[in-house]
């Protein structure tokens, strides 16, 4: 009887062992299952970890392999911080790849240095359609390293300098295509308020000048050409004399002018011979009497005059 009995506690023992471990295995699953599970540190893997959700840091994330790889399984790359104002890096960032894309999912795209200064150490290449410089303020600075800027040129030799070769059109333009101020031909003509000069300087309107201008290479230069009309109305000229009368109203010809006048068809036998400023508006004309027949009266008429000061 004693070995009986003991057989049976013994296996009484084993039975609710058994529970024991049932009950706690389902607490445990329940507890995995409903509340939140913490791993502390010190977690060492030699093969793959794989979270499904999202991962959560509390602290800085330290990664001290070759690489970090996000998004590699799918055709979309996003690197996001929580943050609506910046994601920071403390110090470079080397790209490897062929591509730098700023802002791809929106009509705004913004690359923004932190410092003073966004520096390239080698080319630059835009294929959008437009370049907006200093949009943020009222000057917008281009400057080149080298001191020079070049368009359509990598030889630049002056300080700005524009390459028109092998360009069907000009080469340089201020105004649009309805309104031309100054342009450049690629042929080096220069037009002023002209989009088709066909000398090596045209000038459309009318041109003045402070310090007056020199024509060929030796001379005064010239400060102002006049032109004008004036009044003849002489008295009789006698016979083989000259006569000198006043032609009025030559308005802005001044008595230090040199003036030049074209009479109007002359009676038979009067000839011109001279015209000078001997008074401010006014314009001395001397017309010689050639006949021995008699004198001649010319007839009142307006006289053509230029004037260069």
């Amino acid at each position: 009887m004693s070995k009986i009995f003991v057989v049976l506690r013994t296996n009484r023992e084993m039975f609710f062992s058994v529970v024991f471990s049932v009950i706690a295995t389902a607490l445990l699953v329940v507890g995995v299952t409903d509340a939140a599970t913490t791993i502390s540190t010190n977690i060492n893997t030699g093969g793959t970890i794989t979270v499904t959700g999202a991962a959560h840091f509390q602290d800085d994330a330290y990664i001290y392999g070759r690489e970090l790889r996000v998004g590699t399984g799918s055709a979309t790359t996003t690197l996001s911080a929580l943050s609506t104002t910046a994601i920071g890096f403390d110090t470079d960032i080397d790209l490897y790849g062929r591509e730098l894309r700023v802002g791809t999912g929106s009509a705004t795209s913004t690359l923004t240095a932190l410092s003073t200064s966004l520096g390239l150490d080698t080319d630059f290449d835009i294929y959008g359609a437009t370049l907006n410089l200093g949009t943020g303020s009222a000057t917008t600075t281009i400057t080149s390293a080298g001191g020079f800027l070049g368009v359509a040129t990598t030889t630049p030799w002056a300080l700005f300098s524009v390459n028109p070769d092998q360009v069907s059109g000009p080469g340089f333009v201020v105004g649009s295509s309805t309104k031309t101020d100054l342009i450049v031909t690629n042929a080096g003509l220069v037009g002023i308020g002209s989009t088709t000069p066909f000398v090596a300087l045209g000038v459309t309107g009318t041109t003045t000048s402070s310090r007056g201008a020199i024509v060929g290479i030796d001379g005064s230069p010239v400060n102002q050409i006049r032109f004008g009309v004036c009044t003849y109305n002489p008295g009789a000229v006698v016979t083989t004399s000259g006569l000198s009368t006043n032609c009025t109203s030559a308005k802005g010809v001044t008595q230090t002018d040199k003036v030049f006048v074209t009479p109007q068809q002359l009676e038979l036998g009067l000839i011109f011979t001279g015209a000078s400023s001997t008074a401010d508006n006014i314009i001395q004309v001397t017309v010689v009497n050639a006949t021995t027949t008699g004198g001649i009266t010319p007839a009142s008429r307006e006289w053509y005059w230029m004037a260069i000061k």
